[in-house]
């Protein structure tokens, strides 16, 4: 993903104008992404320099990297519930008394209202917020809240009274684009934030106003700090790789008001491949391989379970091609020729199987353990 100004060559469509003065209306709508991973990476300030940036929290697509480009994230699995989103979204990592925290969520909030609305071109990157701040800033840009009191906004992180109510970061990105460029050299300055809903001239399309919030499983606010620095550097990254056409969709459903705003997500089919064998060694053991995949594509560490009638053999995570595998020792050499006829009937046939997520379906594969040779 280059650094320097991309000139956009995008066709971006008009969502829903009207003859003469378009009213000011839309409705606003969530896309739910759990957390993802933690790493020192940032492929939009510091494309392709792995390890240089301050460590950030990823969310969306899984692959996030330093190296990661439009079409790898389009393909890389998602931790977002809705339908068609694998674009990537980060914030700087919050400690907790040195320790790195793990949010519950990141939502992202699309807020639909204007006179006229475009869906965010593809591949459109933005930071918003100031990562080096070490005063407040605006809070129309970032602040602090509680989740289930909603209209708290804080510089600083506050006590949120229970375990119900946690905290919060919060960040606007700008909702109007100049148009022309994907990114800029400062990666802010071919956004603008609009004003009353109506965007300055120098900026003229209008995109959904985002609003991502990260929650943190903690409700008091002992020794925060962000990766970028204090608490007041709270800022978020967004490129976007959702699927154009749903992002399309859904962008036109809600700024209308139509029913498929609200539609729940709908969830892929995954698919196991699975085999097994005996080998006869000093241990006789079960050899086991297979790939769980999602419409071709490889799905990264999931836990796959694998069993032999009722019994469990052991909960094995996929790698970064979907692969998996389990070494299974079943008794020693010596032993075999004497209980090879039941263990070979216990362990006739390997069942895998995956859960599933609020994305992916589950599956299940079974197959026959091939005979010792």
């Amino acid at each position: 993903m280059r650094q320097l100004m991309l000139t956009a060559v995008v066709a971006v469509a008009l969502v829903g104008t009207a003859a003469g003065q378009p009213r000011l209306h839309g409705q606003n709508f969530f896309s739910n992404c759990y957390f993802s991973h933690i790493s020192p990476d940032d492929p939009i300030v510091y494309p392709h320099q792995q390890g240089v940036s301050h460590s950030h929290t990823f969310f969306g697509a899984t692959t996030t990297n330093a190296d990661s480009t439009i079409a790898s994230l389009r393909s890389s699995p998602t931790t977002c519930v809705r339908n068609g989103d694998t674009a990537a979204y980060w914030v700087p990592t919050l400690y907790a008394d040195g320790v790195a925290v793990k949010p519950t969520k990141g939502s992202a909030y699309f807020v639909l209202r204007a006179r006229e609305m475009h869906a965010f071109p593809a591949g459109l990157k933005i930071v918003a917020g100031d990562a080096h701040a070490r005063s407040p800033q605006s809070l129309d840009v970032t602040y602090w809240s509680c989740s289930k009191r909603e209209g708290t906004r804080w510089r600083t992180p506050h006590a949120c009274g229970g375990r119900l109510s946690l905290i919060q970061l919060d960040v606007f990105f700008p909702d109007c684009w100049d148009g022309r460029h994907l990114d800029s050299a400062d990666h802010k300055s071919h956004m603008a934030y609009s004003r009353n809903w109506a965007c300055p001239r120098s900026h003229p399309v209008k995109v959904p106003r985002l609003r991502f919030i990260v929650t943190y499983p903690l409700s008091q606010p002992t020794h925060l700090s962000l990766a970028s620095g204090g608490v007041y550097s709270g800022h978020a990254d967004f490129v976007n790789a959702w699927d154009q056409a749903a992002l399309r969709e859904i962008v036109s459903a809600c700024f209308e008001y139509t029913p498929r705003c609200n539609a729940p997500p709908r969830t892929r089919a995954t698919r196991l491949g699975l085999t097994a064998r005996w080998l006869l060694l000093d241990q006789v053991a079960i050899h086991i391989r297979g790939r769980l995949t999602s419409g071709g594509h490889p799905l990264a560490d999931r836990a796959v379970t694998l069993r032999a009638g009722s019994r469990l053999l052991g909960v094995v995570r996929t790698a970064s091609d979907g692969s998996y595998g389990l070494h299974y020792v079943v008794v020693p050499r010596t032993r075999w020729p004497q209980t090879h006829a039941r263990y070979e009937r216990q362990f006739r046939y390997i069942v895998a199987s995956f859960a599933g997520t609020n994305q992916l379906l589950p599956s299940r594969a079974k197959a026959r353990t091939s005979p010792p040779g």
